[in-house]
């Protein structure tokens, strides 16, 4: 069995306060889910989620996964990509 932690999704802050959207949140949260047997762990950082930008920005993501892979470099760990669209060329996602 593998085990996929999607941790926030586009759940905004308002609806729940407790979903991690910043950098800091998100790696605790990773860090949890790999403790508890995750072995993947999805994210989106705060940008908007649908409809956004065709390129999400890489430094929110690479902010929260470097204390991820400093404490667990075999974490799985994958970003949002935009899909679904045809103004988000394969080159841009």
């Amino acid at each position: 069995m593998i085990i996929e932690a999607a941790v926030n999704g586009a759940t905004p802050v308002s609806a729940n306060p407790h979903v991690p959207r910043t950098p800091r949140s998100i790696t605790a949260c990773a860090l949890r889910c790999l403790d508890r047997g995750a072995a993947i762990v999805h994210n989106h950082n705060d940008e908007p989620n649908v409809g956004g930008p065709v390129r999400h920005d890489p430094e929110p993501y690479a902010e929260a996964w470097r204390d991820v892979l400093a404490q667990r470099p075999e974490a799985l760990l994958h970003p949002t990509v935009r899909g679904m669209s045809y103004d988000a060329p394969i080159s841009d996602r």
